[in-house]
């Protein structure tokens, strides 16, 4: 078998969303560290410091090999990435093709515009051409008889951003050039959004949502791959998920009949500028947390 863990990054300082790809050979290690994340507290996450998350890769380092890409230029500047490469992750760059003894990889990183600067064609085209090389080049070289894992950070043809919003720009990798590579698994990263795009090709999603226009469930996926089936399931962190309410000041009793466990709430509440004034937010907010 071959298990693989894809756990979107925790929004940390600079280091933002992507895949982090846990490619786990010892069952065992992975069981007992799935049991961990598991039953780590929702509040954890929030208290983590840079160092806290470094420190985390570092142990699951110690037990696995770690591969990460990068993302949106604005979140991870060049070298950011480098600390990790410190506590044993291999970081990709580039997109790069990687074999291991049992398994087959091709990562490719969000594209960015000063590799793909020419005098000769627009910046588009320039991507569209890397993408078919990079894709006829992985076909070439992939074994048959392995598991072939494919992550790439940036937009896919045919997936949905969080406002519903379907991706067509002219950069986005076509969907069709993506499932030509029959991978036993895609994971992909930027868009916060968990779905599926083709079988086996999913985005994760932001590990927790980021703001009230987000409002999954954060989880990760465990992919288990076995004679060249694939099995994902998806595993909730157990985070407070966003609701977002919009009442008239005379429907606020209506919220107090609402089951809110486990919910962050975002209450509008309509009013004249009158009734505005002769309202405590303070007295509402109590009443609502000791009726939810």
């Amino acid at each position: 078998d071959r298990k693989i863990l894809e756990k979107a990054f925790i929004f940390l300082s600079a280091y933002e969303s992507g895949a982090l790809n846990l490619n786990y050979s010892d069952i065992e290690n992975l069981e007992k560290e799935q049991k961990r994340i598991d039953n780590t507290p929702a509040e954890v996450f929030e208290k983590l410091s840079i160092d806290d998350f470094i420190n985390a890769v570092k142990q699951i380092c110690d037990v696995a090999e770690v591969y990460m890409i990068y993302g949106t230029q604005g979140h991870e500047p060049n070298g950011s990435l480098d600390v990790f490469t410190a506590v044993g992750a291999k970081v990709f760059s580039d997109n790069t093709f990687f074999q291991t003894e049992d398994c087959d990889f091709l990562f490719m990183p969000e594209p960015r515009k000063y590799k793909f600067f020419s005098l000769n064609e627009p910046f588009e085209l320039s991507v569209q051409r890397s993408f078919e090389n990079t894709v006829s080049d992985a076909i070439s070289k992939r074994r048959k008889e392995k598991p072939f894992i494919v992550a790439y950070h940036g937009d896919v043809s045919g997936a949905v951003y969080q406002n519903g919003m379907e991706v067509d720009g002219k950069c986005a990798f076509p969907k069709s050039l993506m499932s030509s590579l029959k991978a036993n698994y895609y994971a992909l990263g930027h868009i916060h959004k968990p779905q599926q795009i083709f079988e086996n090709c999913f985005y994760v999603g932001s590990a927790y949502p980021k703001d009230f226009g987000e409002t999954h469930d954060g989880g990760f996926n465990l992919v288990t791959i076995t004679n060249g089936k694939t099995t994902v399931e998806r595993k909730s962190f157990g985070l407070p998920m966003n609701l977002t309410e919009e009442v008239d000041f005379d429907e606020l009793p209506s919220i107090l009949g609402l089951n809110l466990a486990g919910k962050n709430l975002s209450l509008k509440i309509k009013t004249d500028k009158l009734l505005k004034k002769n309202f405590d937010i303070s007295e509402i907010t109590r009443n609502i947390k000791e009726s939810t």
